[in-house]
């Protein structure tokens, strides 16, 4: 329903329209009013991973982590929110999820010692960077107010 409203709104345009179904357009750039149906579609895709069987769990982080990287790389060539910051945060902290899925492959059954210190390290490192890029933005964000 949410999906065929968004797709009928540019035909239907009437306030009692735009009221009813304004969760889906309001936190969104005018130009952007769609990209609530592409963050619809990536919520039920992020809730099928748990669809793929529990003995897969390689196979259910790596869905995971094509599906979130997919949203990230859109989201970075649309810029769809309202905010700057907001969209930023909005790809880091689904591109953070991502490096966290792929992370925890390293404890599935099978993965050496070595393997397991490498995605410890490479996830310490990544984090690092997520805190240094987030602090970066809020110093940039300081600067222009």
């Amino acid at each position: 329903a949410c999906v065929w409203s968004m797709l009928r709104a540019p035909k239907m345009g009437s306030v009692d329209h735009l009221m009813r179904w304004r969760f889906l357009v309001y936190r969104f750039r005018p130009e952007k009013w769609w990209w609530g149906i592409i963050f619809l579609i990536r919520q039920v895709l992020f809730a099928f991973s748990s669809c793929i069987p529990a003995e897969q769990s390689l196979m259910q982080i790596t869905y995971f982590a094509v599906v979130g990287l997919t949203y990230v790389a859109v989201t970075c060539t649309q810029w769809p929110w309202k905010s700057s910051l907001l969209n930023f945060f909005d790809a880091a902290s689904v591109f953070m999820l991502a490096v966290i899925s792929i992370s925890a492959s390293a404890f599935t059954d099978g993965a050496s010692e070595t393997e397991k210190t490498f995605f410890v390290y490479f996830h310490l490192v990544m984090f690092s960077l997520f805190v240094f890029a987030v602090l970066a933005a809020f110093a940039a964000m300081a600067m222009i107010m």
